[in-house]
């Protein structure tokens, strides 16, 4: 199987990175490896305030799987494929 491009984990780890520099302001002007794993997992979270932390993690993982497993199959296999495969 294909690996994932590195220009599409770019783009994802940007796209986390922009979205968690918004919320948290004190990390604005910082590069996307300078944001902490911690803080991203705390901005999806976020997407979810009406749920507790496990069950809005797990409603934003539920949502990928819908959205890139059910919807779009090729990127999801892609996504997950291991280059030692």
């Amino acid at each position: 199987m294909p690996s994932v491009p590195e220009s599409d984990k770019r783009g994802r780890r940007s796209r986390f990175a922009d979205e968690t520099r918004a919320r948290v302001p004190g990390l604005r002007g910082r590069s996307d490896l300078e944001i902490s794993g911690e803080a991203v997992i705390e901005t999806v979270r976020a997407r979810r305030p009406e749920l507790g932390y496990r069950a809005a993690l797990r409603a934003e993982a539920l949502a990928n799987v819908r959205r890139y497993a059910l919807g779009r199959p090729g990127a999801s296999r892609a996504s997950v494929a291991s280059p030692h495969s």
